[in-house]
């Protein structure tokens, strides 16, 4: 899962960082740094966030300078954007300088559903709709938690430690974390020129809540440092028309009656007494993708001889779902 940032220059001038290489360890005891680490990282779940404020947006940008697109390569994207509320996460893929066919993917993640706005190359949008083929009871254990949007992601399994902090004397602190580049979950497809080097985070956050305010993330080479990724986190503010618009697609404009309308099923087991079927009525202008159970493949016949690979995205349309292993 990634993490998001924003720039927040300290450089040595501030007494964190190196001309060149990551900051180092300090004084500090390596049981003292675990602990507020911890302590931080905890502070910045959703859910403690959301107990405090009634959303936060979360907007991250890979960097580009002279070293062209790497650091967006390397990121996986040009922006990542997150507005998250307690029922919904809005979010915004942005792709513009991969050149491929698709250069915008809106997703808004809810407690029940996913749907997506896909902004295609040629200006074209596409909107889905997703939905559990399942009973209610069984949705839980298949959603994904809304937990993903939070602005601090746990990288202590992937290396990451503190190595230095500095009370600003303004309300804030920040703290300085290094991380092998080879396992920084941030870092989506490594360059060569990467994998000996050690990504340094940089949080500004509040002295007595930990909450984030700003971060940074720095390249640490041989040679340079590398300005990777920047984020600034927002909180109480006014939702983006964007996700106003995906909430009432999600809410209102596919589902409502149409004057065009189409149905898909999923089929469990066809034929046996174990037998059940989830239906979802939709409009043709949007697509409809179910979300099956686990363990389980899709065919255009009860037999299962014929995978099902799409359709026509107008007519009705029954997916056979058999178990996995019986194929």
């Amino acid at each position: 899962m990634k993490k998001t940032f924003f720039l927040y220059l300290i450089g040595a001038a501030a007494g964190l960082s190196l001309l060149i290489g990551c900051a180092s360890t300090s004084s500090k005891t390596a049981d003292d740094y675990a602990a507020l680490y911890s302590a931080m990282v905890q502070a910045n779940t959703r859910t403690q966030l959301l107990s405090r404020h009634n959303n936060y947006s979360t907007n991250t940008i890979s960097i580009h300078d002279t070293h062209g697109t790497l650091q967006t390569q390397a990121y996986g994207f040009d922006r990542l954007y997150h507005y998250v509320q307690s029922d919904a996460v809005y979010e915004i893929q942005d792709y513009s300088s991969f050149g491929n066919e698709t250069t915008i993917d809106e997703v808004l993640y809810t407690t029940t559903d996913k749907y997506w706005n896909i902004h295609k190359a040629d200006g074209t949008e596409k909107k889905i709709a997703s939905w559990y083929a399942m009973t209610d009871k069984e949705i839980p254990d298949y959603q994904e938690s809304l937990d993903f949007s939070s602005p601090i992601g746990d990288g202590k399994d992937s290396g990451e430690h503190i190595v230095a902090t500095k009370d600003n004397k303004n309300g804030t602190m920040s703290i300085v974390t290094n991380a092998p580049a080879t396992s920084a979950t941030d870092i989506e497809n490594i360059p060569d020129a990467w994998r000996d080097a050690t990504v340094e985070y940089t949080y500004l956050v509040d002295t007595q809540t930990l909450e984030l305010q700003k971060l940074t993330v720095v390249i640490c080479t041989k040679k340079e440092r590398i300005n990777f990724i920047e984020e600034t986190v927002t909180y109480d503010a006014s939702a983006p028309q964007e996700y106003e618009s995906m909430r009432t697609f999600a809410q209102k404009d596919i589902f409502k009656p149409a004057e065009h309308t189409r149905t898909v099923t999923v089929v469990y087991n066809p034929g046996t007494s174990a037998e059940e079927r989830f239906s979802k009525t939709g409009n043709t202008a949007y697509g409809i993708s179910p979300i099956p159970r686990k363990g389980y493949k899709g065919y255009k016949d009860p037999a299962g001889t014929i995978p099902f690979n799409g359709s026509d995205g107008k007519s009705d349309v029954i997916i056979y779902a058999l178990p996995a292993t019986s194929k």
